[in-house]
Protein backbone atom coordinates (compact mmCIF):
# COMPACT_ATOMS: atom_id res chain seq x y z
CA UNK A 1 0.00 0.00 0.00
CA UNK A 2 1.36 3.09 -1.02
CA UNK A 3 1.50 5.84 1.94
CA UNK A 4 -1.20 8.63 2.31
CA UNK A 5 1.02 11.57 2.13
CA UNK A 6 -1.85 14.19 2.74
CA UNK A 7 -5.23 13.10 4.34
CA UNK A 8 -8.16 14.76 5.38
CA UNK A 9 -8.18 15.07 9.50
CA UNK A 10 -9.62 16.57 12.10
CA UNK A 11 -7.73 19.75 13.96
CA UNK A 12 -7.91 19.07 18.15
CA UNK A 13 -6.14 20.65 20.83
CA UNK A 14 -5.66 24.35 19.78
CA UNK A 15 -3.37 26.14 22.46
CA UNK A 16 -1.51 29.60 22.58
CA UNK A 17 1.64 29.82 22.30
CA UNK A 18 3.36 32.19 24.79
CA UNK A 19 4.60 35.76 23.35
CA UNK A 20 3.35 34.73 19.72
CA UNK A 21 0.24 35.50 18.34
CA UNK A 22 0.41 35.25 14.97
CA UNK A 23 0.98 31.22 15.71
CA UNK A 24 -1.37 28.58 17.79
CA UNK A 25 -0.17 24.81 18.45
CA UNK A 26 -2.45 21.85 17.85
CA UNK A 27 -2.92 18.13 17.14
CA UNK A 28 -4.11 16.49 14.40
CA UNK A 29 -4.29 12.90 15.42
CA UNK A 30 -1.42 11.94 17.61
CA UNK A 31 1.02 14.54 15.25
CA UNK A 32 2.07 18.02 16.92
CA UNK A 33 1.39 21.01 14.73
CA UNK A 34 2.20 24.71 14.51
CA UNK A 35 -1.03 26.31 12.71
CA UNK A 36 -1.37 29.97 11.14
CA UNK A 37 -3.88 32.30 13.27
CA UNK A 38 -5.04 33.80 9.91
CA UNK A 39 -6.26 30.29 9.02
CA UNK A 40 -9.12 30.75 11.89
CA UNK A 41 -9.01 27.15 12.82
CA UNK A 42 -12.11 26.19 15.70
CA UNK A 43 -11.60 22.85 17.65
CA UNK A 44 -12.82 19.95 15.85
CA UNK A 45 -11.98 21.58 12.46
CA UNK A 46 -11.50 19.69 9.01
CA UNK A 47 -7.90 19.91 7.62
CA UNK A 48 -5.79 19.03 4.95
CA UNK A 49 -2.43 17.76 6.57
CA UNK A 50 0.33 16.97 4.73
CA UNK A 51 3.09 14.47 6.67
CA UNK A 52 6.37 14.38 6.73
CA UNK A 53 7.88 13.76 3.51
CA UNK A 54 5.34 15.41 1.84
CA UNK A 55 7.26 17.44 -1.48
CA UNK A 56 4.45 20.05 -2.36
CA UNK A 57 4.52 21.60 -5.82
CA UNK A 58 6.70 24.08 -6.55
CA UNK A 59 5.17 25.74 -9.29
CA UNK A 60 2.31 26.50 -7.32
CA UNK A 61 2.53 29.79 -5.80
CA UNK A 62 0.70 29.29 -2.15
CA UNK A 63 3.39 27.20 -1.62
CA UNK A 64 6.02 29.93 -2.44
CA UNK A 65 6.96 29.87 1.64
CA UNK A 66 8.28 26.41 1.74
CA UNK A 67 11.15 27.16 -0.86
CA UNK A 68 13.78 27.09 1.75
CA UNK A 69 13.08 23.36 2.25
CA UNK A 70 13.27 23.21 -1.53
CA UNK A 71 9.27 22.47 -0.85
CA UNK A 72 9.62 19.40 1.44
CA UNK A 73 8.04 18.82 4.52
CA UNK A 74 10.29 18.29 7.47
CA UNK A 75 10.10 18.24 11.42
CA UNK A 76 11.14 21.56 12.85
CA UNK A 77 10.85 23.34 15.73
CA UNK A 78 9.41 27.15 15.79
CA UNK A 79 8.81 29.08 19.35
CA UNK A 80 10.17 26.02 21.55
CA UNK A 81 7.45 23.92 19.41
CA UNK A 82 7.52 20.95 17.88
CA UNK A 83 5.62 20.68 13.91
CA UNK A 84 5.84 17.22 12.49
CA UNK A 85 3.19 18.19 9.29
CA UNK A 86 1.57 21.39 7.90
CA UNK A 87 -2.16 21.67 8.35
CA UNK A 88 -4.45 23.99 5.93
CA UNK A 89 -7.68 25.00 5.47
CA UNK A 90 -9.90 22.95 2.85
CA UNK A 91 -9.91 26.18 1.07
CA UNK A 92 -6.44 24.78 -0.35
CA UNK A 93 -8.24 22.32 -2.54
CA UNK A 94 -9.73 22.30 -5.97
CA UNK A 95 -12.87 24.02 -6.02
CA UNK A 96 -15.96 21.55 -5.84
CA UNK A 97 -13.55 18.66 -4.24
CA UNK A 98 -15.76 16.60 -1.58
CA UNK A 99 -13.98 15.81 1.28
CA UNK A 100 -14.64 13.17 4.19
CA UNK A 101 -12.52 12.40 7.24
CA UNK A 102 -9.51 10.22 6.34
CA UNK A 103 -9.78 10.98 2.46
CA UNK A 104 -6.73 10.45 0.60
CA UNK A 105 -6.02 13.65 -1.45
CA UNK A 106 -2.33 13.23 -2.21
CA UNK A 107 -3.03 13.00 -6.29
CA UNK A 108 -5.17 15.98 -5.88
CA UNK A 109 -2.68 17.88 -4.17
CA UNK A 110 0.07 16.66 -6.55
CA UNK A 111 2.18 15.92 -3.37
CA UNK A 112 5.09 13.53 -4.28
CA UNK A 113 6.92 11.53 -1.84
CA UNK A 114 10.86 13.17 -1.32
CA UNK A 115 12.66 10.28 -2.68
CA UNK A 116 16.95 10.67 -1.00
CA UNK A 117 18.03 8.44 -4.11
CA UNK A 118 17.33 11.74 -5.85
CA UNK A 119 19.75 13.86 -4.16
CA UNK A 120 22.77 11.15 -3.84
CA UNK A 121 24.29 10.79 -7.19
CA UNK A 122 26.05 7.52 -6.39
CA UNK A 123 22.84 5.68 -5.36
CA UNK A 124 21.59 7.32 -9.35
CA UNK A 125 23.62 5.07 -11.10
CA UNK A 126 23.12 5.05 -14.83
CA UNK A 127 20.99 2.28 -16.76
CA UNK A 128 22.83 -1.39 -17.43
CA UNK A 129 22.59 -2.06 -21.29
CA UNK A 130 22.70 -5.88 -20.07
CA UNK A 131 19.03 -5.53 -18.86
CA UNK A 132 18.62 -4.54 -22.49
CA UNK A 133 19.82 -8.56 -23.78
CA UNK A 134 17.87 -9.92 -19.82
CA UNK A 135 14.97 -9.01 -20.96
CA UNK A 136 15.17 -9.71 -24.50
CA UNK A 137 16.19 -13.20 -23.38
CA UNK A 138 13.14 -12.95 -20.77
CA UNK A 139 10.63 -12.46 -23.47
CA UNK A 140 12.15 -15.38 -25.77
CA UNK A 141 11.56 -17.67 -22.79
CA UNK A 142 7.50 -16.64 -22.24
CA UNK A 143 8.84 -13.88 -18.90
CA UNK A 144 7.72 -10.73 -18.20
CA UNK A 145 10.20 -8.51 -17.81
CA UNK A 146 10.68 -6.67 -14.44
CA UNK A 147 9.37 -3.15 -14.95
CA UNK A 148 6.99 -3.01 -11.76
CA UNK A 149 7.86 -3.47 -7.82
CA UNK A 150 7.06 -7.08 -7.35
CA UNK A 151 2.79 -7.52 -6.76
CA UNK A 152 3.80 -10.74 -4.04
CA UNK A 153 6.05 -7.88 -1.74
CA UNK A 154 4.88 -5.42 0.64
CA UNK A 155 6.90 -2.22 -0.02
CA UNK A 156 8.90 -1.16 2.58
CA UNK A 157 7.54 2.53 3.63
CA UNK A 158 6.00 1.55 7.17
CA UNK A 159 3.35 3.84 8.51
CA UNK A 160 4.68 6.38 11.54
CA UNK A 161 2.89 5.31 15.29
CA UNK A 162 1.21 8.59 14.75
CA UNK A 163 -1.27 7.12 11.93
CA UNK A 164 -1.82 3.44 13.50
CA UNK A 165 -1.84 4.04 17.03
CA UNK A 166 -5.39 4.89 17.45
CA UNK A 167 -6.72 2.45 14.97
CA UNK A 168 -4.82 -0.88 16.93
CA UNK A 169 -7.10 -2.88 19.14
CA UNK A 170 -4.48 -5.80 19.83
CA UNK A 171 -1.03 -4.16 21.23
CA UNK A 172 1.17 -7.38 22.41
CA UNK A 173 3.74 -9.42 20.97
CA UNK A 174 5.90 -7.17 19.00
CA UNK A 175 9.13 -7.18 18.16
CA UNK A 176 11.33 -3.92 18.74
CA UNK A 177 14.15 -3.40 16.18
CA UNK A 178 16.48 -0.58 15.51
CA UNK A 179 15.29 1.62 12.22
CA UNK A 180 18.47 2.17 10.12
CA UNK A 181 18.84 5.16 8.03
CA UNK A 182 20.25 3.49 4.78
CA UNK A 183 18.52 2.34 1.40
CA UNK A 184 15.90 -0.12 1.38
CA UNK A 185 16.77 -3.19 -0.74
CA UNK A 186 14.15 -5.81 -1.68
CA UNK A 187 15.80 -9.08 -3.98
CA UNK A 188 12.74 -10.79 -4.90
CA UNK A 189 12.65 -14.67 -6.55
CA UNK A 190 9.69 -16.15 -8.69
CA UNK A 191 9.41 -19.52 -10.00
CA UNK A 192 9.12 -20.02 -13.51
CA UNK A 193 8.51 -23.06 -15.76
CA UNK A 194 10.15 -22.94 -18.75
CA UNK A 195 8.09 -23.79 -22.19
CA UNK A 196 6.03 -25.01 -19.22
CA UNK A 197 8.36 -27.63 -17.97
CA UNK A 198 11.65 -26.52 -16.78
CA UNK A 199 12.15 -24.64 -13.83
CA UNK A 200 13.67 -21.42 -13.33
CA UNK A 201 14.45 -18.85 -10.87
CA UNK A 202 14.14 -15.45 -11.74
CA UNK A 203 15.40 -12.68 -9.72
CA UNK A 204 14.82 -9.33 -9.18
CA UNK A 205 16.23 -6.35 -7.41
CA UNK A 206 14.50 -3.57 -5.82
CA UNK A 207 15.57 -0.01 -3.99
CA UNK A 208 12.21 1.12 -2.26
CA UNK A 209 10.42 1.67 -6.16
CA UNK A 210 13.01 1.73 -8.33
CA UNK A 211 14.23 -1.50 -10.32
CA UNK A 212 18.21 -2.14 -9.90
CA UNK A 213 21.17 -3.36 -11.79
CA UNK A 214 23.27 -6.57 -10.45
CA UNK A 215 25.76 -5.82 -13.01
CA UNK A 216 27.04 -1.76 -12.07
CA UNK A 217 29.62 -1.71 -10.26
CA UNK A 218 28.40 1.80 -8.66
CA UNK A 219 25.03 0.11 -7.52
CA UNK A 220 25.31 -0.84 -3.67
CA UNK A 221 21.97 -3.03 -4.28
CA UNK A 222 24.53 -4.99 -7.19
CA UNK A 223 27.49 -4.95 -4.65
CA UNK A 224 25.69 -6.52 -1.72
CA UNK A 225 24.08 -9.15 -4.62
CA UNK A 226 26.99 -10.37 -5.44
CA UNK A 227 29.06 -10.27 -1.96
CA UNK A 228 26.59 -12.18 -0.32
CA UNK A 229 25.59 -14.11 -2.84
CA UNK A 230 21.82 -13.16 -3.15
CA UNK A 231 20.71 -15.46 -5.91
CA UNK A 232 21.88 -18.43 -4.37
CA UNK A 233 20.47 -17.14 -0.75
CA UNK A 234 16.58 -16.49 -2.62
CA UNK A 235 16.78 -20.23 -4.04
CA UNK A 236 18.41 -21.60 -0.79
CA UNK A 237 15.43 -19.61 1.24
CA UNK A 238 12.75 -21.13 -1.50
CA UNK A 239 13.87 -24.67 -0.74
CA UNK A 240 14.36 -24.55 3.08
CA UNK A 241 10.79 -22.50 3.75
CA UNK A 242 8.89 -25.00 1.23
CA UNK A 243 7.36 -21.89 -0.85
CA UNK A 244 5.61 -23.01 -3.99
CA UNK A 245 5.76 -19.76 -6.38
CA UNK A 246 7.73 -16.66 -4.70
CA UNK A 247 10.05 -15.56 -1.73
CA UNK A 248 11.95 -12.16 -0.93
CA UNK A 249 14.00 -11.25 1.63
CA UNK A 250 14.17 -7.51 2.63
CA UNK A 251 16.40 -5.25 4.72
CA UNK A 252 18.35 -1.51 4.58
CA UNK A 253 22.04 -0.96 2.65
CA UNK A 254 24.46 1.05 4.59
CA UNK A 255 27.92 2.46 3.12
CA UNK A 256 29.75 5.00 3.16
CA UNK A 257 28.10 6.98 0.15
CA UNK A 258 24.75 6.53 1.79
CA UNK A 259 22.89 9.18 3.73
CA UNK A 260 25.54 10.79 4.63
CA UNK A 261 27.65 7.42 6.39
CA UNK A 262 26.15 8.09 9.69
CA UNK A 263 27.32 4.77 11.01
CA UNK A 264 31.30 5.90 9.83
CA UNK A 265 31.20 2.91 8.03
CA UNK A 266 34.60 2.39 5.87
CA UNK A 267 33.17 -0.42 3.16
CA UNK A 268 30.82 0.93 0.04
CA UNK A 269 27.66 -1.39 1.47
CA UNK A 270 26.27 -3.56 4.49
CA UNK A 271 23.09 -5.26 4.29
CA UNK A 272 20.98 -5.53 7.87
CA UNK A 273 17.95 -7.68 6.55
CA UNK A 274 14.43 -7.11 8.28
CA UNK A 275 11.98 -8.63 6.40
CA UNK A 276 11.15 -12.40 4.39
CA UNK A 277 8.03 -13.00 2.51
CA UNK A 278 6.88 -16.43 1.22
CA UNK A 279 4.44 -17.05 -1.08
CA UNK A 280 3.12 -13.44 -0.74
CA UNK A 281 2.76 -13.66 2.90
CA UNK A 282 5.33 -11.86 5.38
CA UNK A 283 6.52 -14.12 8.41
CA UNK A 284 8.79 -13.72 11.10
CA UNK A 285 12.19 -13.76 9.44
CA UNK A 286 15.24 -13.95 11.76
CA UNK A 287 15.09 -18.24 12.10
CA UNK A 288 15.85 -18.29 8.01
CA UNK A 289 18.52 -15.16 8.18
CA UNK A 290 20.18 -17.58 10.87
CA UNK A 291 19.95 -20.16 8.63
CA UNK A 292 21.10 -17.92 5.32
CA UNK A 293 24.24 -16.73 7.25
CA UNK A 294 22.69 -13.17 7.15
CA UNK A 295 23.67 -10.18 9.40
CA UNK A 296 19.39 -8.90 10.92
CA UNK A 297 19.32 -5.17 11.90
CA UNK A 298 19.62 -5.20 15.60
CA UNK A 299 16.69 -6.54 17.76
CA UNK A 300 16.28 -4.84 20.83
CA UNK A 301 13.34 -6.29 22.63
CA UNK A 302 10.69 -9.26 22.17
CA UNK A 303 7.72 -9.92 22.98
CA UNK A 304 6.48 -6.41 23.76
CA UNK A 305 3.27 -5.20 25.24
CA UNK A 306 2.21 -1.81 24.90
CA UNK A 307 -1.47 -1.91 25.83
CA UNK A 308 -0.96 0.95 28.43
CA UNK A 309 1.43 2.56 26.96
CA UNK A 310 0.80 5.99 24.62
CA UNK A 311 2.05 7.12 21.47
CA UNK A 312 3.81 10.10 22.93
CA UNK A 313 5.27 7.39 25.63
CA UNK A 314 6.20 5.30 22.51
CA UNK A 315 8.09 8.42 20.87
CA UNK A 316 9.67 9.29 24.06
CA UNK A 317 11.56 5.78 24.18
CA UNK A 318 12.31 5.61 20.07
CA UNK A 319 15.63 8.13 20.51
CA UNK A 320 18.98 6.74 21.91
CA UNK A 321 22.64 6.03 20.49
CA UNK A 322 23.11 3.16 17.44
CA UNK A 323 23.83 -0.04 17.95
CA UNK A 324 25.71 -0.06 15.44
CA UNK A 325 27.59 3.12 16.53
CA UNK A 326 27.60 4.29 20.08
CA UNK A 327 28.30 8.00 18.65
CA UNK A 328 25.51 8.02 16.13
CA UNK A 329 22.15 9.06 17.35
CA UNK A 330 19.47 5.80 16.79
CA UNK A 331 16.96 7.17 13.69
CA UNK A 332 14.71 5.19 15.56
CA UNK A 333 12.54 1.71 15.95
CA UNK A 334 10.21 -0.99 14.19
CA UNK A 335 7.36 -2.56 16.08
CA UNK A 336 6.43 -5.79 14.17
CA UNK A 337 3.76 -8.28 14.77
CA UNK A 338 4.70 -10.95 12.46
CA UNK A 339 2.09 -13.05 12.79
CA UNK A 340 -0.33 -10.33 11.41
CA UNK A 341 -0.58 -8.74 8.16
CA UNK A 342 -2.73 -6.43 9.01
CA UNK A 343 -1.39 -2.37 8.06
CA UNK A 344 -1.58 -1.45 12.12
CA UNK A 345 0.89 -4.68 13.29
CA UNK A 346 3.99 -2.51 11.83
CA UNK A 347 4.73 0.72 12.48
CA UNK A 348 7.84 2.38 12.54
CA UNK A 349 8.55 5.67 15.65
CA UNK A 350 11.68 8.45 13.63
CA UNK A 351 13.14 9.63 16.98
CA UNK A 352 12.32 13.44 16.85
CA UNK A 353 15.96 14.26 18.18
CA UNK A 354 17.18 12.39 15.10
CA UNK A 355 15.08 14.46 12.76
CA UNK A 356 15.79 17.42 13.93
CA UNK A 357 19.75 16.62 14.54
CA UNK A 358 19.83 15.86 10.66
CA UNK A 359 17.30 18.38 8.97
CA UNK A 360 14.61 15.39 8.30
Amino acid sequence: MERKLVTIRKITNIKKIPKYDRILSANVDNWYVIINVKDKFQEDDLCVFFEIDSVLPKDDERFEFLSRSNWRIKTMKMAGTISEGLALPLSVLPEGTEVKLGMDVTDIMKVTKYDPYIKNPNLNVPPDPTNKLTDTFKRILGIEADRNFPSFVKKTDLNRVQNVFHRMENKTGFVVTEKLDGSSATYALKLHKLFGIIPYYNVSVWSRNVSQSIHNPRSVWGIVFKKLKMRRKLIELFKLSGAEETCAIQGEIIGRSIQGNKYNLTVPAKFYGYGITIDSIPINPFRYFEELKLETVPVLKTDVDITNSTSEELLKLAGGKSKLNINTLREGVVYKRYEYNEEVSRFKIVDRNFLMEYGE
